[in-house]
């Protein structure tokens, strides 16, 4: 048995909230079946919560974002809470061993054009599955060192003496219920390399950082000592900074089977628009209008 899982932290926009009605409304045309559950931070709108109980969604309403974390500074949350990104690992805390063997966790900027159970079927063996990160060296894309410097990120693995782990996009992974509980277990490592990248990054490389006030906050309030262990950022995207924070976890997992979700099912960024036949499509939030152009495109032809 398996699960999928969504994760939101709520906010006045609805952003998320919307995207998330559209993608678990398309997956269910195409299985009404699977367990899919919703982890929910903050007050989510009255309109998320109907489309949960018409889509037969167990929702898991797990308080403010903030409070989340557990017991870390109070610097530590106070920037935190300004990066909303951080929950998609958070939730493993309260859905290890409670849904079946497989997770697989979903971004909300995603569309379903197939069924997830054929996804599931066609990836077994590996303890994790996702796709590589865009400008990654394993993307077709072709390698930008700008965007994720894997040679430094190596470095960091071995300083910290993790096995370095290649960059994944974690939009859409896949894991087994192992890893799962092993990761809901590492959830503090995971923010005590989220809060060493971002001290680096605001010392260092401030400008891949967007939010100036986050950048002035942390600069004034880390420790002797964190700054004393503040890594390196190795990229210039402050985007993907949840995304290095989980590579490193994964990398103190002992024995890790990792591998690529296929391209031609799972597609992302503007891959839709060459591809046809795959099962999911992670458009990302900046490609949102133009994929929702292509989406009524593709409905209008049918």
């Amino acid at each position: 048995m398996a699960a999928v899982y969504y994760s939101i932290a709520c906010d006045d926009h609805r952003v998320h909230e919307r995207q998330w009605a559209r993608s678990v409304e398309s997956l269910r045309r195409h299985n009404d079946r699977m367990d899919v559950v919703l982890c929910l931070y903050g007050a989510p709108s009255v309109e998320t919560l109907a489309v949960a109980r018409a889509a037969n969604v167990h929702v898991e309403q797990l308080g403010e974002y903030g409070a989340a974390f557990g017991d870390i500074p109070k610097h530590w949350r106070a920037a935190f809470r300004v990066y909303p990104v951080l929950h998609k690992l958070l939730s493993l805390r309260h859905l290890a061993g409670a849904y079946g063997d497989r997770l697989l966790y979903v971004d909300c900027d995603t569309y379903w054009f197939g069924d997830v159970s054929v996804l599931l079927e066609s990836h077994v063996g590996a303890q994790w599955y996702a796709r590589e990160e865009p400008a990654s060296s394993r993307s077709h894309y072709g390698y930008d060192a700008r965007h994720v410097d894997e040679h430094a990120l190596g470095a960091i693995a071995r300083d910290e003496g993790l096995v370095p782990i290649p960059p994944y996009n974690t939009g859409v992974f896949l894991a087994d219920a192992g890893l799962v509980a092993t990761i809901a277990g590492l959830v503090d490592d995971f923010l005590w390399y989220a809060w060493r990248l971002l001290v680096g990054a605001s010392l260092w490389r401030p400008e891949a950082i967007t939010d100036h006030w986050l950048v002035a906050y942390v600069r004034e309030n880390f420790l002797p000592g964190e700054g004393r262990l503040a890594l390196p950022y190795p990229s210039s995207s402050g985007w993907i900074l949840e995304q290095i924070a989980t590579w490193l976890t994964l990398g103190r997992v002992p024995g890790l089977s990792h591998d690529l979700l296929r391209r031609h099912e799972v597609v992302q960024n503007g891959e839709y628009l060459n591809s046809r036949g795959h099962i999911l499509a992670h458009y990302f939030t900046a490609g949102e209008p133009q994929f929702l152009d292509e989406l009524a495109r593709i409905k209008g032809g049918r």
